[in-house]
């Protein structure tokens, strides 16, 4: 493209040829989640650090961002109808039911403080785990993995549990369902259902009986 450029700029040519040529897209999605496996030992290590513990558990059990974990406060936690209000990144509300676990962890915690879970040291609202974090995600044997990959694992184990694109897009606040096709289409569990289901199907159909009064002409 740089040549074309100097061409023109030197009156050789009077277009560049390249211009409506279209420049490949970057594939750079990252699509990192925890495996059970993973989460469990994730947990383990964070046994001794329930603040950090309860935040990790709520991101994987909500989808939430770390800033909208940090700056959760208790009027967005509506006990009687089990669900979490609060905004997304476009400031645009998002209610998301409690798991039970969630659900028994929020009921649970101390509530003298306006937010759910604030900074022992300030009493205002966190503003970074990422140490605590990494130490325990090494302590774990976890590679390759960042906070914000716990969302990522929110995902794809709805996706993995058959839920449509539309409804993983509206618990994690996705504005466009292009972001959410990544998760629904990286899941083998759910490909593997669902070709399962042809198979199942196909042995729910009415069995061929061969007429052996049939002439056999022509299949010779």
């Amino acid at each position: 493209m740089k040549i074309f450029s100097l061409a023109i700029d030197d009156e050789i040519i009077e277009t560049n040829p390249c211009s409506r040529v279209k420049r490949f897209r970057l594939n750079n999605e990252r699509v990192r989640y925890l495996t059970h496996a993973e989460e469990a030992r994730l947990l383990n290590e964070l046994a001794d650090y329930p603040l950090l513990k309860n935040i990790v558990t709520m991101a994987i059990y909500t989808g939430f961002r770390r800033g909208a974990i940090f700056r959760l406060k208790w009027s967005e936690v509506d006990f009687s109808l089990r669900v979490v209000r609060t905004l997304d990144k476009n400031g645009k509300p998002k209610v998301v039911p409690m798991a039970n676990k969630l659900f028994e962890i929020l009921k649970s915690l101390p509530k003298e403080n306006e937010f759910v879970f604030p900074s022992p040291k300030t009493d205002l609202p966190l503003t970074d785990v990422k140490k605590g974090f990494k130490i325990a995600r090494e302590n774990a044997g976890i590679k390759n993995f960042r906070f914000h990959d716990l969302r990522h694992t929110t995902a794809t184990r709805l996706a993995e549990n058959g839920v449509d694109a539309f409804t993983i897009a509206e618990i994690l606040g996705h504005s466009d369902l292009r972001m959410t096709k990544r998760y629904t289409h990286s899941t083998s569990k759910s490909k593997r259902k669902a070709i399962d289901g042809l198979e199942a199907a196909s042995e729910n159909c009415p069995k061929f009986v061969p007429n052996e009064n049939r002439q056999a002409d022509g299949f010779a």
